[in-house]
């Protein structure tokens, strides 16, 4: 299986929120737990 294809079955399986695969967003995981949404000023899910 390919990583697009194992994204896509993840993201059906448990729902687009819950399949961080962004590079970014990885790389920002708190030590809380908390994924940082790269993509709004908001930043981290609080």
């Amino acid at each position: 299986m390919e990583r697009t294809q194992l994204v896509e079955e993840l993201r059906r399986l448990v729902g687009p929120r819950s399949v961080v695969d962004d590079a970014d967003a990885l790389l920002t995981y708190d030590a809380d737990g908390c994924v940082m949404d790269t993509g709004s000023a908001a930043g981290c899910c609080r």
